[in-house]
């Protein structure tokens, strides 16, 4: 598929040489083209990660922060998937949709799953922190499975009894259990 060029009425192509139009915003050097974000610490804790925001979110482990892979065009693609099917099913299932949303998995870890179905009568926090029905991963190139064996072992650790993951690479499904994760079909993806 191919998408135009968008055109904005009164715009006019710059050359590379003619720039003196462009004022500080080309010199490189200009302190307004910093970072608007102070670098995120390796180690916090649990109260100071709870009063800052990320962009995007990261976990929080054991008084230590964790990057979280995320902002690929498959795993977006895969996230949206997820979130359109299971969301068009809400009252219907009396359930809440979430994406990114952090998860106090117990004291000292709060994780932020790429998508997790939590019931529709919960508490309003703002950090979820009761047993969701559904955690959803879906795998970036750059995730390890230990890190994805821990991730799903803290969701089991919790109480989370359908755990997904999916590869958008290579198209394949996963679920995680107590014996580890397993390949299955899209029709085995069903909450008892």
């Amino acid at each position: 598929m191919k998408v135009p060029f968008l055109h904005f009425p009164g715009f006019q192509k710059t050359s590379v040489e003619d720039t003196s139009r462009m004022g500080p915003f080309l010199d490189m050097s200009y302190k307004g083209l910093e970072s608007a974000e102070d670098p995120i610490p390796l180690f916090m804790t649990v109260e100071e990660y709870l009063h800052r925001a990320f962009h995007p979110d990261i976990d929080f482990v054991d008084g230590r922060t964790e990057n979280r892979n995320v902002g690929e065009f498959a795993h977006s693609c895969v996230l949206g998937e997820a979130m359109f099917l299971l969301g068009k099913r809400e009252d219907e299932w009396s359930v809440e949709v979430l994406p990114t949303c952090r998860l106090r998995v117990s004291e000292q870890q709060i994780r932020v799953p790429d998508v997790m179905v939590i019931p529709a009568d919960h508490d309003d926090e703002q950090v979820v922190s009761k047993t969701p029905i559904v955690c959803i991963e879906v795998i970036s190139p750059d995730d390890t499975w230990r890190r994805l064996r821990t991730l799903f072992t803290d969701f089991w650790s919790m109480g989370v009894r359908n755990i997904w993951a999916f590869e958008p690479e290579e198209r394949l499904t996963y679920r995680f259990d107590a014996d580890g994760l397993h390949p299955v079909r899209e029709a085995d993806l069903t909450v008892p």
